[in-house]
């Protein structure tokens, strides 16, 4: 390597220590070993080993990413989430760029194994190819749909999905030893992803650790119904730019008629008024604790976002966009936003712990908030607790 590229690399290893995100020396020595800019051939170096850039590299027929070679900032965090050890058998679900699968590898070191699995034939060749060029032949990619998992390898100790998932599969829980951990981006309401670190537990599953994160939906026949629709203008184009890339919003069901009353809000002027102070968690309360949350993204090299919540059966939208928020239609959903900001109850991700178990096993108990999915059920305690600023 270059001396040049060598001390980009280093450079992004040391603000990864710095920001938090590389705990153990462990995970340190597998960034500082494995060169990221071959896994991201044509994409300037600088731009490789940025810590907080992820590069899309794979795009549907909008123009939106559709796989990616996450930001290192995030990897970082879910490796060591993931707590791998030196011979151990780990499972990837989405090789991506193949990167993470080196990484992973280098982890698990030669005694260990790394099976990596995308869907896409043409994106698990190229990892193929850029796995070679960094001289890690210690990862056997497979093309084939992650969700079923890999079922002629056994059982493993560590299995990392780096897709977005809105439900586990049931195949990654029988594969995943007693004790194991899963690590995976759970998609829980819109606007909130968090990467969550599961131990395998007689009776299920327990969150360890959780993270805020951002990754591409799982596709294929397993993945969630729609939950993403893509728009053409970001709300209230009267007083923003344009938007430069593609703007999606993320929806509880987004069918056809939900999209289509979506779009028709969106047609009107936008009412703003000012917004109560926000406070420590308030998108984290809003989108657990209100129906119908709503999230607006734009893709693009300067992602903006912004979060509300939509009613199509009221014809009412609201969305908190900088000191405002922005209302079309009826008013229900405005007053809402409000009434859940002037609570004021600051809530910490931290403080939360996911308990999930095969579905339909959990109908009751002592929950905060229960998130029925096909194969498991979700169970969420510590939206009670109230953070206090600098606990």
């Amino acid at each position: 390597m270059e001396h040049r590229v060598r001390r980009q690399l280093d450079r992004m290893v040391d603000e990864l220590r710095a920001k938090g995100c590389i705990r153990s020396e462990h995970v340190a020595d597998a960034f500082g070993s494995v060169p990221r800019h071959l896994f991201l051939p044509g994409v300037p170096t600088t731009r490789a080993y940025t810590a907080e850039k992820a590069i899309p590299t794979h795009f549907d027929e909008n123009g939106i990413p559709v796989s990616s070679s996450s930001a290192p900032n995030i990897m970082a965090v879910m490796l060591e989430q993931l707590s791998v050890e030196p011979g151990q058998r780990v499972l990837e679900i989405g090789t991506g760029t193949g990167y993470n699968a080196a990484l992973l590898s280098h982890l698990v070191g030669d005694t260990g194994t790394v099976v990596s699995l995308d869907i896409d034939a043409e994106v698990a060749r190229e990892a193929e190819v850029h796995l070679d060029a960094a001289k890690v032949g210690a990862v056997e990619v497979r093309v084939g749909d992650g969700w079923l998992g890999a079922t002629d390898k056994g059982k493993f100790d560590r299995i990392m999905a780096t897709v977005e998932a809105w439900d586990i599969a049931p195949q990654w829980y029988d594969q995943l030893e007693t004790g194991g951990i899963l690590v995976l981006p759970l998609w829980l309401r819109p606007g909130l992803t968090v990467a969550v670190a599961f131990e395998k537990v007689p009776t299920g599953l327990v969150s360890r650790s959780m993270a805020y994160c951002g990754f591409m939906p799982l596709r294929g026949p397993h993945a969630s119904g729609p939950l993403r629709a893509t728009l053409t203008t970001w709300p209230n184009q009267q007083t923003r730019a344009p938007a430069s890339g593609g703007v999606v919003a993320v929806l509880d069901e987004a069918t056809p008629e939900r999209v289509d009353a979506l779009q028709r809000l969106l047609q009107l002027r936008a009412t703003v008024t000012s917004r109560p102070a926000l406070f420590a968690g308030w998108n984290l309360r809003l989108t657990l604790e209100e129906p119908d949350p709503i999230c607006f993204f734009e893709v693009g090299e300067e992602p903006r976002n912004s979060i509300g919540i939509f009613d199509s059966r009221a014809a009412s939208l609201a969305l908190v966009d900088g000191g405002s928020i922005l209302s079309f239609g009826g008013d229900s959903c405005r007053q809402r936003i409000i009434a859940s900001l002037e609570r004021a109850r600051p809530l910490a991700l931290e403080s939360l712990v996911i308990t999930a178990l095969p579905e339909p096993a959990l109908r009751s108990g002592d929950a905060d908030a229960v998130l029925h999915r096909p194969n498991f059920d979700f169970a969420l305690r510590g939206l009670s607790t109230t953070h206090r600023e600098g606990a």
